[in-house]
């Protein structure tokens, strides 16, 4: 998706499930930006580059008092054991330019202790988008958008997904995502 919407810039894939990295490297093959995607199979604390890099995503793993899987591969991609917001946004402060961009989701609890995190680390909180299923259901994740150089912009939003009968994807969401559906159907 990243690839698809930043036409010319190369995206580099951090994976620490060998499993999925080797998925995910499938994926990339098929791909008509495989040209601009490597997929690295490692902890992201074990990765650096030779350059600053100017945007971080992350779908961090979100829970860290709930019920463990007794698989160790679900266990290590859901839970924080390996990968905490505190960590990831330390790591992030280390690797982007002056100017980067760290964008991560989470659950929407975590939202003020991910901004406190993040000034405490002199990233600024440019975006944040509440996320509910539909009207009626509070916010269950929220997205960051962290800056290290300041903004001055703070924008707080809400993305509802569903509508009120929860039948459809609201206009708002299919707005959102439609350029990455190859099915013109999707509503």
């Amino acid at each position: 998706m990243l690839a698809q919407r930043f036409g010319d810039a190369h995206i580099t894939a951090i994976e620490i499930d060998s499993r999925a990295a080797d998925e995910a490297r499938g994926n990339v093959t098929q791909s008509p930006w495989a040209d601009r995607i490597e997929v690295i199979n490692c902890n992201f604390t074990d990765y650096t580059a030779d350059d600053k890099v100017d945007a971080i995503v992350s779908n961090p793993p979100f829970f860290d008092e709930a019920l463990k899987s007794p698989l160790a591969q679900r266990a290590v991609a859901r839970h924080q054991a390996l990968l905490s917001p505190a960590s990831l946004i330390e790591w992030a402060v280390t690797m982007l330019d002056p100017n980067g961009t760290l964008s991560l989701i989470a659950p929407a609890e975590q939202s003020d202790r991910l901004i406190y995190d993040a000034t405490l680390n002199r990233l600024d909180c440019a975006r944040r988008t509440l996320i509910q299923p539909n009207t009626y259901t509070p916010p269950i994740r929220v997205m960051l958008e962290l800056n290290k150089g300041l903004t001055h912009t703070y924008i707080n939003e809400t993305l509802i997904i569903r509508s009120s009968d929860n039948k459809r994807y609201t206009e708002q969401y299919r707005s959102l995502t439609q350029a990455f559906y190859l099915d013109s159907t999707f509503n």
